[in-house]
């Protein structure tokens, strides 16, 4: 269904970019694809649901940090294919500011309902019970540090407003902390340390 796939989407965007829920349905078609050649998206605002307003873009983020994240040509080949069958599909009046991730052309989805339904994406992929959207941010942060990717960077690309934020939830999983720690030490003690 159009839900279906644009919840998986979404679901690409977080893992792809490290967007929370809200800021991958956020993206507008001009702010996803297009941008410097083709290579980045713009996150800069966030999709809201509140009681009394509704369901509405937040002309910010979480973190107040709004961000253009590369992205390689296979995501935007993705991104395109997705407007394609949208268009193909269901939307006939899509323009740059339609949603990237919508079931019409004006409506912002609700992010708790593209969490509940990635949920059942997740148990029909057979995922771990404890995978959630959020899930799909953590792993892309994880991954980058795995690939030893510095947390200033990490940090950029996922919006936190402080280093510390990205250190508190990621330092335990910097590869070999514990061993590159030994060694400047034991060079240290030899005098191999720089002199200042």
């Amino acid at each position: 269904t159009s839900v279906e796939r644009n919840v998986a989407m979404a679901a690409y965007i977080a893992l792809r970019t490290g967007a929370r829920c809200g800021e991958s349905l956020s993206l507008s078609r001009a702010k996803s694809v297009g941008r410097r050649g083709g290579r980045s998206v713009r996150i800069d605002s966030t999709i809201v649901e509140d009681p009394v307003k509704g369901v509405f873009r937040q002309p910010f983020t979480k973190g107040k940090r709004a961000r253009t994240l590369s992205v390689v040509m296979g995501d935007m080949e993705s991104f395109r294919s997705h407007i394609s069958w949208q268009d193909a599909s269901y939307l006939s009046d899509a323009h740059g500011g339609t949603p990237l991730c919508c079931v019409d052309s004006s409506a912002f989805m609700r992010p708790s309902k593209v969490s509940a339904a990635f949920s059942d994406l997740r148990d029909d992929l057979g995922l771990p019970r404890d995978t959630s959207f959020h899930t799909l941010r953590h792993t892309h942060a994880t991954w980058l540090l795995y690939q030893g990717m510095d947390v200033r960077t990490v940090m950029e690309r996922l919006g936190h407003a402080k280093i510390t934020t990205t250190l508190e939830l990621y330092a335990h999983v910097l590869p070999g902390r514990d061993e590159q720690a030994a060694e400047a030490f034991a060079a240290a003690m030899r005098g191999d340390a720089c002199e200042q």
